[in-house]
């Protein structure tokens, strides 16, 4: 079975959201009437919570009767998260609220992720698994049973947590609003016209976000010789240029980075460019993580980390 981004306009059989919506407080009644609004049109619970200067948004857990959770309403809800977030300080809201919705054999899988200010849901279908999406009716909780109650609450607690934690830190929303290629400033370093290098963005749905793809390519000044190789390393302008026409020379690794604006790594991969030097009609590609605060593309010599 394929997969599809087109999800149904009407309501799902079961659904369930997991993951908190948070930031800095400016209006906190607009953002309880929202976050009211939002359990409005999903059907859901969504409790607020006020921490000093912050707010957290939580949905109940579980999965849940989902079928007037349809087209409309998921407008409305979308306007719901609009207001929480311009209830907030700007820039300061941030989401790993997910949401699953069942319709007979597939799954709808949305992120509500924020970028400028907005919410940006991206979505996609699947085939359903065996027995996903069932709706389990809870076993009730006797009153006196309070130590049995207070283990459940700890329970969901730890699991909502656990889950936004690793959605957040999976760097899913990073991935999917990765700045694009096209955007990236791209650097060959200490290698300068030696080489030439070009990034292009592409989808990966095995990491469910945008890679980039880097081509590396002999420059303008590529020693076309193993003499010229020899020369271009006696007459390096400083001791950085020698030492990347070495490890040219010697088949060593050179790393491939992805920074942000100040220049922190956000990653990197090591390469050789052995290839090129045996023929430089050649190209080395060297794929990165994509990242939506990306700003450059460099080569640098491998460090020792």
């Amino acid at each position: 079975m394929t997969e599809s981004t087109t999800i149904p306009s009407e309501g799902p059989e079961t659904l369930q959201f997991e993951g908190i919506l948070e930031g800095r407080t400016v209006d906190s009644e607009a953002i309880r009437i929202a976050a009211n609004d939002m359990s409005r049109a999903s059907g859901q619970t969504f409790e607020v919570e006020f921490d000093g200067p912050m707010f957290s948004i939580l949905s109940s857990d579980g999965i849940h009767e989902g079928a007037n959770f349809d087209e409309s309403h998921r407008t409305d809800f979308l306007d719901a998260i609009r207001r929480v977030i311009a209830a907030a300080e700007p820039n300061s809201v941030e989401s790993t609220l997910r949401c699953s919705a069942w319709f007979g054999n597939q799954v709808a899988e949305t992120v509500f992720a924020v970028q400028g200010g907005e919410p940006q849901p991206v979505g996609r279908m699947r085939p359903r698994g065996p027995n996903e999406g069932r709706l389990v009716r809870p076993e009730p909780v006797f009153r006196a049973d309070s130590m049995s109650r207070a283990r459940i609450v700890s329970l969901v607690i730890a699991a909502v947590i656990a889950v936004s934690g690793l959605v957040y830190f999976s760097g899913v929303p990073q991935r999917i609003f990765a700045q694009d290629a096209t955007e990236l400033d791209i650097s060959t370093g200490p290698l300068q016209s030696t080489i030439a290098m070009s990034a292009e963005s592409e989808w990966n749905w095995n990491s469910f976000g945008f890679i980039y793809e880097v081509k590396i390519r002999a420059g303008e000044a590529f020693p076309a010789t193993p003499m010229d190789l020899e020369e271009a390393i006696a007459g390096a302008s400083d001791h950085i240029e020698r030492a990347a026409l070495e490890t040219l020379q010697s088949g060593g690794r050179f790393e491939i980075q992805l920074l942000d604006k100040n220049d922190k790594v956000l990653f990197k991969e090591t390469t050789n460019l052995v290839q090129l030097l045996s023929d430089p009609e050649k190209t080395v590609t060297v794929e990165l993580t994509g990242h939506f605060g990306g700003a450059r593309v460099r080569l640098a010599l491998e460090t020792d980390e």
